[in-house]
């Protein structure tokens, strides 16, 4: 399968890794290579993950209070949103 992460989620990924960076300089990386490690979960197993809104699924990153909203289309997957979990849900 490949992965799309579409605008929107890529500009959420981008503000929180600014955001934890300003905190402490490297923990912008590690937000990232978290992610990185989700999304290979995603890759492995697509549809391990309920449904949560139509055929979206999501799935929590450890550590980091985010989680990544995803659907699985036919030889697509495409990461829609990567959510901090205090926002308001999709």
């Amino acid at each position: 399968m490949i992965l799309t992460v579409l605008p929107r989620a890529r500009v959420e990924v981008e503000e929180a890794m600014a955001w934890y960076e300003e905190r402490r300089p490297g923990l912008g990386s590690e937000f990232v290579s978290a992610l990185h490690e989700t999304l290979g979960q995603v890759l492995l197993h697509p549809r391990r993950w309920p449904a949560i809104h139509g055929d979206v699924r999501s799935l929590r990153m450890r550590r980091f209070p985010y989680r990544v909203h995803y659907r699985v289309l036919t030889t697509t997957i495409e990461v829609l949103r990567c959510r901090h979990l205090a926002r308001r849900p999709l």
